[in-house]
């Protein structure tokens, strides 16, 4: 039973992010300006597909150096209050 739960709260979260995703999209290429807009989708792809890895790589030397449970608390200790 856990399991099923857990998968169709992981549905509901990717569909949710594919809601969120595809209006901050539409409102960024409705908003910024002609000129600009290839430049903002860009920027707007490397924040959201390249910083991740990034992210990952880091967890993961930390993971290394204080174990697995200590280097989650630091990454959520360091989300705290973000959006």
């Amino acid at each position: 039973p856990t399991y099923a739960l857990a998968f169709a709260a992981l549905v509901l979260a990717g569909m949710f992010d594919t809601l969120v995703a595809t209006t901050r999209n539409s409102i960024m290429q409705l908003v910024a300006p002609a000129e600009m807009r290839g430049r903002v989708i860009g920027n707007h792809g490397l924040v959201v597909r390249g910083l991740p890895p990034l992210a990952q790589a880091q967890s993961g030397f930390l993971a290394g150096l204080v174990g697995g449970p200590w280097a989650i608390v630091a990454a959520a200790a360091t989300r705290h209050g973000k959006p």
